[in-house]
């Protein structure tokens, strides 16, 4: 009646088990470490065999693995066996006796129950928290690849926008150069700004209009618009004055086209070299009795000496510095500069701009709501070309292209910050790209560390199953063939 009942035993309480059945003792393990010994000294003397590497590879060496060597080892050391069945190899001896020992007081099956349980308990655990970490590292640079890709792109568009600001491209050659280059077109710009301030005169004159018949007091000051309409992109030397120069002196540029070149911080300069020259430039300082005073022996009875009264020659000197001040009409400093390049007057024009702006804005908006409702009668088409034309001229001027230029070329150090900032804009673009291609290389290296460990695991699964069942039939024989199942053994989801 038993041998048809089942015996379930759970592997993590396979060991507990046999020794509450005295199939093992208590004190197994001193036994098991000098078999262990005995092992290693006969595992260092194998025959070369393709079939005992398999079996050893992945696991630890068993009992049953010890059986399968000695099956193994009666064919590679058929030639060692007497005439008595016995064999006279030692390799054959030394395993034969491993096993003998194996089997005294069931130290084999105590063994390999502690051994699936390690592999249940302990391995299979370890190894699926090594291959969970290697996946979320892999997850973990996917992310951060996809977010270094999103900021090289935001860069690259940055930089783009930045340079098409600049009108620049971005082709090759230097950043500074170009800069330049292109700032110099800013004098075209300003002349195109001039020949559009003429259609701004109807809308100037509208405002004065207005203001006479509304405020009588009030005057309005927009000469400078009037000015440039009839006068062009003068010098301010011409503005104030009203007059051309005869000669424009204009103030060296604030900015050097040249790129830095790189100096040996490691060497310094004493200035010797320049003493040395100076030294050597310098004439020899020998004494010469005839010391020259610059007169002319011969000429000494000629020289004649003039007493000239003081008032009268402080009235001559007047006399020539005022002849010469009425014959300078040299344009220097910020004279020599144009309308639209000096700071002051280029500020005072755009002011008046928006001013003119602003008035015609308040015009349209009650001219669309209450319709003309004074003297000076203009449509609203009319309105909205003046201001139009407003508008384009302010476009021009403050566009921030034109800004740019403007300032790269009357600012100092404006054009070394700009380039600066695009070179900045190029190394984010360029360090973002590698954390890139650096976390995508990561990914590849986590992605195949975990498909090794997989691979691994899935080993040491199977070799542990194999001795689950090794342990399953040896128990089954000594309970007389009596079913016998091992709940919990080894197992591994690939997912």
């Amino acid at each position: 009646m038993e041998q048809h009942i089942a015996i379930s035993i759970h592997v993590p309480k396979l060991l507990e088990w046999l020794i509450s059945r005295r199939h093992c003792k208590n004190e197994w393990q001193p036994e098991a470490v000098k078999i262990r010994a005995k092992i290693n000294v006969a595992i260092q003397d194998m025959p070369a065999n393709e079939t005992i590497a398999s079996l050893l590879s992945g696991t630890y060496i068993n009992y049953f693995h010890c059986l399968k060597i000695i099956e193994i080892l009666e064919t590679t050391e058929a030639d060692s066996k007497n005439i008595f069945g016995s064999y006279t190899s030692k390799r054959m001896k030394d395993w034969k006796e491993i096993v003998s020992l194996y089997k005294r007081n069931n130290v084999y099956l105590a063994e390999a129950a502690e051994l699936l349980i390690n592999i249940v308990k302990y391995e299979l655990p370890n190894l699926k928290k090594l291959i969970s970490k290697q996946q979320q590292l892999q997850n973990d640079a996917k992310k951060k690849e996809t977010e270094a890709l999103k900021s090289a792109n935001t860069a690259r568009n940055d930089l783009n926008s930045f340079l098409k600001e600049l009108g620049l491209d971005t082709g090759e050659g230097s950043y500074k150069k170009r800069l330049v280059a292109n700032a110099l077109q800013l004098h075209a710009t300003h002349e195109k700004v001039a020949s559009e301030t003429k259609l701004i005169l109807p809308g100037l004159e509208h405002y004065i209009n207005f203001t006479a018949l509304s405020l009588p007091h009030h005057t309005v000051n927009l000469n400078l618009i009037k000015y440039i309409a009839e006068k062009g992109n003068t010098t301010v030397y011409e503005f104030i004055h009203g007059e051309v120069p005869t000669q424009i002196i204009t103030p060296p540029p604030v900015f050097s086209e040249d790129e830095p070149e790189e100096t040996n911080e490691d060497t310094i300069d004493w200035g010797f070299d320049e003493v040395n020259a100076s030294l050597e430039a310098q004439p020899s300082t020998t004494i010469d009795d005839n010391i020259d005073l610059g007169f002319e022996e011969e000429n000494n009875d000629n020289i004649q000496i003039e007493l000239v009264d003081p008032g009268e020659a402080s009235g001559k000197e007047s006399e020539e510095v005022k002849e010469e001040k009425l014959s300078d009409k040299v344009a220097r400093g910020d004279k020599a500069l144009t309308i639209f390049e000096n700071s002051q007057t280029r500020t005072n024009f755009i002011n008046q701009l928006l001013e003119l702006n602003s008035f015609l804005k308040m015009r349209l908006f009650d001219a669309r709501k209450e319709g003309p409702n004074d003297d000076l009668v203009e449509s609203v088409a009319g309105l909205e070309d003046m201001q139009k034309s407003i508008e384009s001229v302010t476009s021009l001027l403050l566009s921030k292209t034109s800004q740019h230029f403007y300032n790269i070329l009357f600012l100092p150090n404006y054009l070394d910050n700009l380039v600066a900032k695009i070179n900045e804009k190029a190394d984010a673009i360029e360090r973002w790209t590698a954390v890139a291609a650096l976390s995508k290389e990561r990914q590849a290296e986590a992605s195949t560390e975990a498909t090794e460990l997989s691979k691994k695991a899935q080993v040491i699964v199977r070799k542990g199953r194999e001795l689950q069942e090794e342990i399953r039939k040896d128990i089954a024989e000594r309970y007389s063939g009596r079913t016998v199942t091992l709940m919990g053994g080894p197992t591994f989801d690939r997912h």
